[in-house]
């Protein structure tokens, strides 16, 4: 079943040969908003959001950020920015202040939509009130009422008139399969996001990879509580959807009983979530209220999965052919998976195999050398799907792509028969919690501003929930004042709520290498143990 050639277009592109094909087809379906858009619709909103960028000189290179949940605005600027050859820059809609501001600033970003509000935060007016601490001018509300501050979403595609066909037609015609499709940022070891360039090129056609793994066909309706600032959302989701040409449902954010009312609704044939997201619907007490039995398969991704809990959703769901995949903000978020009609075990006890176009060895990290069958390496990714690099980030990029293309994903692995792949553990210093990869570096940096506190070491510590949970490993001197409350206060108002330490324990130093390196994998272990996780 493989995909059998490799498609060179654009995301923009194949939105047009869908509407040729079937312009009268529900594309997306945005419960929040009662709205069902066809493929007609939405190209002639996608061309309209096209031109109107383009009427503020906003062209190819182009950035253009986007702080919202999913929406219909959302869509419609993803693929407008593939017309013009921009890049649309998702916003992660948790982001503080200083977060904001820095990967807005960072991304040279030429304009920005933001929704209004979310769970009862104005962001028109938190935009309004940092406005001078950006390095940009244009800021549009995705919204369709007047706003305090800024014009709305309508205000902006009116600015489409001012574009003529023949000028449109030329700023398409400049675009190439290689111009970037988004930048995705994602954390690294160094505390700060780095920005992932994803091609139209890789984007598209891992797309496509997806909808066949899923095995999709005309039948199909697709549902998804992803936010559209992870590329698990914006681009194996939201594109397999338009590729296979059958109809998505976007929750505009995650509540276990707004995807559960929709599934019922729509019918939804096929979901993809992190596992915290299907627990929480299932674990829900008015969960046998609604009739999910409509569901038949999914994709499980994001984050860590325990095979228990992939074998829970599974029953609870009536949903068969659950499958776990394996990706990368990096690989677009999809490099080894199975397809839904593989068997049980291929599906939910391993990540799967490597994928059509792709290659994958596991390697010892130290003398990188291939290692035999089921013995534990690094998992190495190459192939179509991998970003340009890091944008403004040269030497972080030569640290995860060395010069034969090979990505070193800091994942250890091993390969079982039939080159099946499994994750076992981690060499990289990233947490994964809940489907968030969040840098410890950047959690320690803000604990150490609080007096009193000499050394601070984050680690990750298993959770059958999430995956992995937040551990702060903390040296203190007699005149630290702050209790464990205080500490995650602090990192509450100035990082990301999912930032924020569950565990707190104070040690007098720590585990190191005879070359003085600290051990986290160390400390980790003893968290476990102290919680009674590690015999």
């Amino acid at each position: 079943m493989s995909i059998g050639y490799l498609k060179e277009t654009t995301v923009y592109n194949v939105l047009v040969e869908q509407e040729k094909k079937i312009p009268e087809k529900t594309a997306y379906i945005f419960p929040a908003e009662e709205k069902e858009v066809t493929y007609k619709e939405l190209l002639n909103d996608v061309n309209r959001a096209a031109k109107a960028l383009l009427s503020l000189s906003i062209g190819r290179d182009s950035k253009v950020a986007v702080w919202s949940t999913n929406s219909y605005a959302y869509v419609i600027l993803m693929f407008a920015t593939s017309a013009i050859g921009a890049m649309t820059v998702p916003i992660n809609t948790n982001y503080k202040k200083n977060e904001l501001i820095y990967a807005l600033n960072f991304s040279d970003t030429n304009i920005l939509f933001c929704t209004k509000e979310y769970r009862k935060n104005d962001f028109e007016e938190k935009i309004f009130l940092l406005k001078d601490d950006l390095n940009f001018k244009h800021i549009y509300i995705t919204n369709h009422e007047k706003n305090n501050h800024f014009p709305n979403f309508d205000d902006f595609l009116s600015l489409s008139e001012k574009v003529s066909e023949d000028d449109f037609s030329k700023a398409k015609s400049m675009v190439t399969i290689d111009d970037i499709f988004c930048l995705q940022f994602t954390s690294g070891t160094t505390g700060r996001p780095k920005g992932a360039l994803l091609s139209n090129f890789s984007a598209i056609n891992v797309g496509r990879q997806f909808a066949n793994l899923m095995v999709l066909n005309a039948t199909d309706v697709l549902i998804t509580p992803l936010p559209l600032f992870h590329c698990f959302g914006n681009i194996d989701v939201l594109l397999s959807a338009l590729c296979a040409g059958v109809p998505l449902v976007l929750i505009n954010y995650f509540s276990p009983l707004k995807v559960l009312d929709a599934i019922e609704k729509y019918k939804c044939t096929s979901i993809y979530a992190v596992p915290t997201m299907l627990v929480a619907m299932y674990e829900h007490e008015k969960f046998n209220n609604y009739d999910v039995s409509s569901l038949n398969k999914g994709v499980i991704g994001g984050s860590v999965c325990l095979p228990k809990v992939s074998e829970d959703i599974s029953e609870r769901f009536g949903a068969k052919a659950i499958s776990i995949g394996y990706g990368t903000t990096e690989t677009c978020a999809l490099a080894i998976a199975s397809y839904c009609t593989d068997r049980r075990y291929n599906r939910m006890f391993t990540c799967g195999k490597v994928l059509d176009f792709m290659e994958c060895k596991i390697v010892n990290p130290d003398t990188y050398e291939e290692c035999y069958e089921n013995i534990p390496g690094e998992l190495l990714i190459k192939g179509y799907n991998l970003m340009k690099g890091y944008y403004k980030d040269k030497e972080a990029t030569d640290k995860v792509i060395d010069s034969e293309g090979w990505y070193h994903t800091g994942d250890m692995a091993i390969r079982e028969h039939e080159g099946l792949i499994r994750i076992t553990g981690r060499y990289k210093d990233i947490i994964i919690r809940g489907g968030e990869n969040i840098s410890p570096s950047e959690i320690e940096s803000e604990i150490l501003t609080l007096d009193g506190i000499t050394a601070v070491e984050v680690v990750g510590i298993k959770d059958e929930k999430y995956g992995e949970e937040i551990a702060a490993f903390i040296v203190a001197d007699r005149s630290c004042k702050y209790s464990d409350s205080d500490i995650r206060e602090h990192v509450r108002n100035t990082l990301a709520h999912y930032k924020v330490p569950k565990y707190i324990f104070y040690v007098d130093d720590y585990p190191k290498t005879a070359s003085g390196k600290i051990q986290k994998y160390l400390l980790a272990r003893k968290g476990e143990k102290i919680l009674g996780l590690y015999n």
